[in-house]
């Protein structure tokens, strides 16, 4: 019986300890979009961080401009954002140019055209250790302007 025992016991501790000591992820990403103040029509992708998050939504100023503001509060890392553009469907790309900012600070783009058949969406990622090591890119759903 002792040698059965010596044998199935680390076995069946394993599994036990693996649940008793993983570790929960802290990161949830949301993404939506809605009417904002205003009447404004946005969307936004946010990614929280334990207690912050960093944040992106592109916002349709009038009905041919678009805005992209940004926010990293309280993230514990830097996050670079930039606003994407699709037009007529031809596949997106970087309109903005990358804005990196530090924990705890955030910003607008300024207005950018948004004719029809442009779409528009904002981006972010995540960087874990400086600007070499970003994480995985997140975007707002796309903002279309077909009239």
């Amino acid at each position: 019986m002792r040698k059965y025992l010596k044998i199935l016991l680390p076995v069946l501790l394993v599994p036990v300890a693996a649940v008793g000591f993983s570790a929960t992820a802290q990161a949830s990403i949301n993404s939506y979009c809605n009417t904002l103040y205003g009447g404004d029509q946005g969307c936004t992708v946010v990614e929280s961080m334990g207690s912050g998050d960093c944040e992106a939504t592109i916002t349709q100023t009038d009905t041919t401009f678009v805005t992209l503001g940004y926010d990293d509060e309280d993230s514990g890392y830097d996050c670079r954002f930039w606003l994407e553009r699709n037009v007529n469907g031809t596949g997106w790309y970087d309109e903005s140019g990358q804005i990196t900012e530090a924990d705890n600070r955030g910003g607008n783009t300024g207005n950018f055209w948004d004719g029809s058949g442009y779409e528009a969406r904002g981006c972010f990622e995540f960087l874990w250790s400086g600007t070499s090591d970003p994480g995985a890119v997140h975007c707002s759903p796309a903002l279309g302007n077909y009239a």
